[in-house]
């Protein structure tokens, strides 16, 4: 299914910026519910893995697969995305965590930051632009019946020191998640208003 998906994106800039050889974290705007599919359709090299760190599990057709969110299991979903990092594969991650297709783009869950700091991988920026369905089946619709295409803009890397610290404090975690969403505003064209 990567080809058709790739066939519809619009424009891919920044690919330059991808790490090589090593485990990243991508941290992407969402705005529809085919977004990771076409993350999966512009950076899958077809060795590395991109795993999705997700509640539902509606990526395991891309080639990708999903890491499960689980309320109550939170560590063991980290975990289990720290030693796919330390293996090369890619952890997307929506920070939002959820779908925000016009903005203003709010504050980023802090998990992102937990695992930045505790591995040291780059965190790659990515915005993505273009019109968004209501839902998943208006998506797929628009998908089909029409030529709206998606364009990702790839920013460059941000690295965080490793911290091997047991917690890390609040303010810290915040900081990284507003340079990483300030980041991800630039790219895909829609304002950054944290909450407070």
């Amino acid at each position: 299914m990567l080809p058709p998906f790739r066939w519809r994106l619009g424009s891919i800039a920044g690919l330059e910026n991808v790490p090589r050889g090593r485990g990243f974290l991508l941290a992407a705007n969402h705005i529809d519910f085919l977004d990771g599919f076409f993350i999966t359709a512009a950076l899958w090299d077809g060795t590395r893995p991109i795993k999705f760190l997700s509640k539902t599990k509606n990526y395991w057709w891309t080639g990708g697969s999903t890491i499960p969110v689980d309320a109550d299991k939170r560590a063991a979903s980290l975990d289990e995305a720290f030693a796919a990092l330390q293996s090369g594969a890619v952890i997307a991650v929506f920070p939002e965590a959820r779908r925000n297709g016009h903005g203003p783009l709010t504050n980023g869950r802090t998990g992102l930051a937990r695992m930045a700091l505790r591995t040291g991988v780059p965190v790659l920026p990515v915005g993505i632009r273009g019109s968004s369905g209501r839902n998943s089946l208006h998506s797929v619709f628009l998908y089909f019946l029409t030529g709206h295409k998606f364009s990702l803009m790839i920013g460059q890397p941000l690295m965080y020191p490793i911290d091997t610290a047991q917690k890390y404090p609040k303010e810290r975690l915040h900081n990284v998640m507003a340079e990483v969403m300030q980041r991800i505003s630039k790219l895909c064209g829609l304002d950054y208003s944290p909450e407070s």
